[in-house]
């Protein structure tokens, strides 16, 4: 069973299936839960009809994104073991903080399109590597701030190579 909350404060209790299918509780005070689709749902909670869809579930960012009477909403997901660190005040334990970012593969580094100390939210560019004759543009995978930049355009590198610090 996972608790989701939303970003406007909404919360209730599924469970994802193995076969990817959404299980939603109808163990929620107030709440009655119909499938009405492979993946939607009529919710009754308290006086409030609502029709929820499925629109994609990312277990590994821990997200769940749904359209909710046509607004589309992103949930964050907790299993038990989450909402226990969370209860005991540890959820910063069960979070890693990326360090470094290493070359994914051997290459040329061809520009650095950020600098020490600048903060680049997930997503942004961080440099280019040209590997076999295609410039690669290497993104952040999340929100860091730059401590140290380890190579310098025209620095060949190799694959796991140390490239960026982060703090």
């Amino acid at each position: 069973m996972i608790e989701v909350k939303g970003s406007s404060g909404a919360a209730f209790s599924l469970e994802i299936l193995p076969d990817g299918q959404v299980q939603f509780s109808d163990k929620n005070a107030g709440c009655d839960v119909r499938q009405i689709g492979t993946h939607s749902w009529h919710v009754l909670m308290g006086d409030r009809s609502h029709v929820v869809y499925l629109n994609r579930y990312e277990e590994e960012e821990r997200k769940l994104w749904l359209r909710v009477d046509g607004i589309d909403q992103c949930f964050e997901v907790k299993d038990q073991h989450q909402q226990l660190l969370e209860k005991m005040g540890l959820s910063s334990l069960s979070k890693k903080k990326l360090k470094e970012l290493k070359a994914p593969m051997p290459g040329l580094v061809v520009r650095i399109l950020a600098n020490e100390g600048d903060e680049i939210p997930k997503g942004g560019s961080l440099l280019v590597l040209e590997a076999m004759k295609m410039e690669n543009i290497i993104k952040s995978p999340e929100d860091v701030a730059i401590a140290s930049i380890e190579v310098s355009a025209g620095d060949a590198v190799e694959k796991n190579q140390s490239l960026i610090k982060f703090k």
